[in-house]
C-alpha cells in the first residue's frame, strides 16, 4: 500500500537513512495524490515539533505543491549522474535537502537530529545573514548623461528622445515606442544597467524586440533602429526574443563573440568576470562570430556554444575542427521533464539553477546574486559538484546546505565569504 509506504520512506528520510533508490521510491510517491494525508500528518508533526526548530505556519497546499515541484527536480538531478555518482550520499542527501528547502527554513534541520545540528554549528561562523534579491534595482543612461533609477521612478513616459518614447509600464517593463514623424539622422543610445543582487529587468526595444537582463549586467542599444542593422551591445546575460525583419538583421556584440539573427529566441552569458561565454539557442537559428576569428558557426534550437577567454580552436564533442578558435565547444542542452524550459533560461524566473555544476561555476552565480565576494580558501572545494535551485533562500540558507552536502565550512564576514575545509 502506497500509504503504509511512503510512512516507512518518510520516517527514514527524516532520520536521514534513505539510499539512493528509496530517495527516488519517495520522489515517485510523492507524484501520488493518494498520499496527501500521510505526508500531511508528516508534516503537521514537524511543524509542531519543536525539536525540529521548523519556522513559520503551515501551508497544506502551497507546502505539498512546492515539494512535490522540488522532488521532480531532484529525480532529474540524480538520473543524470554516473554509477559511482548515484550512489554517493552527496547526491542523494543534496536532492533530499533541495525537497525540503522550500519551506523558508534550513533544510537540514529536517533531516538531522538535535544533536547533529548542534556538532555541525561549531564549525560555522555566522555574521549578518544576506537576503535573495527583493526588488529590480535598474537604472537606464540616457545619451545626454541623464540617470533615470527605474526602483523610485513612478510609471508612465520617463523621456521622449528623437521621435521614440521611454516607458515604464505598470508591470516594470520598459518600452521604447516611436511617437514622432521622422527619425534622427544620427543613433541616439541608451544604456541599461541591472546592478548585481537585483531582480531581472524586461526592455522592450523600438523594433518590438524583447530583452531579459540578468542581475550584473548591461545592455546598450539605440532608442530607435534606423539603419540595415539592429546592433546592441551586451555584457553579462541578457535573453532576446527577436521580433523577425528580414531587411534587418540583429546583431548581439559581446567581447568574446558576436550573434547574428534575423528573429529568434536565444540566451547569451557574457560576463566579464567569467572564464567563458556561451549562447544558447531556444528557437529559429543564429549565426555566432567569434572575436578575432573570421570563422562563422551557426547553431540548431537546443544547442550552445560556449567560448572560453582567449581561445584558438573549436571542437564539437571531441573532435577538434581545424582553422577556428580553440577551447569552443557546442553542447546540446536538456530541457526538464516536467515543462519545455531548459536550465540556462531559468534566471528569467528570478532563481539560479544548477545541475552537475563544479563550485567554482557557482561561485560567481552567488557572487552576482548576493553581491558577494567569495574566496575559495581549498582549491579541491572547486570540483565538488551540486544541483539544485536557488530563489528565495537567504545566503546563510545556501551555504548550509552545501556544508551539509560537502563538508565544507565557510564564514561570512559582511559581503565577503571564505570557504573552506
Amino acid at each position: 500500500m502506497p500509504g503504509t509506504e511512503i510512512k516507512i520512506l518518510l520516517q527514514r528520510f527524516a532520520d536521514d537513512q534513505l539510499d539512493g533508490n528509496q530517495l527516488l521510491r519517495l520522489q515517485q510517491l510523492m507524484q501520488e495524490d493518494e498520499v496527501m494525508p500521510e505526508v500531511d500528518q508528516f508534516l503537521k508533526n514537524a511543524y509542531s515539533n519543536p525539536s525540529f526548530s521548523v519556522k513559520g505556519d503551515y501551508e497544506r497546499t502551497k507546502i505539498y505543491q512546492e515539494i512535490k515541484e522540488r522532488l521532480q527536480l531532484s529525480s532529474v538531478n540524480i538520473a543524470g549522474k554516473t554509477g559511482a555518482e548515484r550512489s554517493g550520499r552527496l547526491y542523494y542527501r543534496l536532492s533530499a535537502v533541495a525537497a525540503i528547502v522550500v519551506f523558508g527554513w534550513l533544510g537540514y534541520y529536517f533531516l538531522m537530529k538535535p544533536e547533529k545540528i548542534t556538532e555541525q554549528s561549531k564549525v560555522i561562523v555566522k555574521n549578518k545573514d544576506i537576503q535573495a534579491p527583493k526588488s529590480n534595482l535598474a537604472s537606464i543612461t540616457m545619451a545626454d548623461g541623464t540617470v533615470i533609477y527605474l526602483d523610485s521612478t513612478a510609471n508612465g513616459k520617463l523621456a521622449m528622445q528623437g521621435g521614440t518614447a521611454l516607458t515604464k509600464m505598470a508591470n516594470g517593463e520598459i518600452a521604447y515606442n516611436k511617437e514622432g514623424a521622422s527619425s534622427p539622422s544620427a543613433l541616439i543610445y541608451n544604456t541599461i544597467q541591472n546592478p548585481r543582487a537585483s531582480k531581472v529587468i524586461n526592455i522592450v526595444l523600438s523594433d518590438g524586440s524583447k530583452v531579459w537582463l540578468n542581475a550584473g549586467s548591461s545592455l546598450t542599444y539605440p532608442v530607435a533602429f534606423t539603419t540595415n542593422e539592429r546592433k546592441v551591445e551586451l555584457t553579462g546575460e541578457g535573453y532576446f526574443e527577436v521580433a523577425k525583419d528580414k531587411m534587418h538583421p540583429f546583431i548581439v556584440h559581446t567581447k568574446s563573440m558576436d550573434i547574428r539573427v534575423i528573429g529568434t529566441a536565444f540566451n547569451v552569458r557574457a560576463y566579464n568576470d567569467e572564464k567563458s561565454a556561451q549562447t544558447t539557442l531556444v528557437r529559429g537559428v543564429v549565426e555566432v562570430t567569434l572575436k578575432d576569428s573570421d570563422k562563422r558557426i551557426l547553431l540548431k534550437p537546443k544547442e550552445k556554444i560556449v567560448v572560453k577567454k582567449n581561445s584558438q580552436s573549436l571542437k564539437i564533442g571531441n573532435a577538434p575542427l581545424p582553422n577556428i578558435l580553440q577551447n569552443v565547444t557546442i553542447l546540446k542542452v536538456k530541457g526538464s521533464p516536467i515543462n519545455s524550459e531548459i536550465l540556462e533560461t531559468l534566471w528569467m524566473k528570478n532563481n539560479i539553477s544548477f545541475d552537475n555544476n563544479r563550485l567554482q561555476d557557482i561561485v560567481p552565480m552567488l557572487e552576482n546574486w548576493f553581491r558577494i565576494t567569495i574566496e575559495v580558501r581549498d582549491t579541491s572545494l572547486l570540483k565538488k559538484r551540486f544541483s539544485g535551485k536557488i530563489k528565495n533562500e537567504s545566503l546563510y540558507d545556501v551555504l548550509q546546505l552545501f556544508s551539509l552536502t560537502s563538508g565544507m565550512r565557510y564564514k561570512i564576514e559582511g559581503e565577503n565569504v571564505t570557504i573552506y575545509k
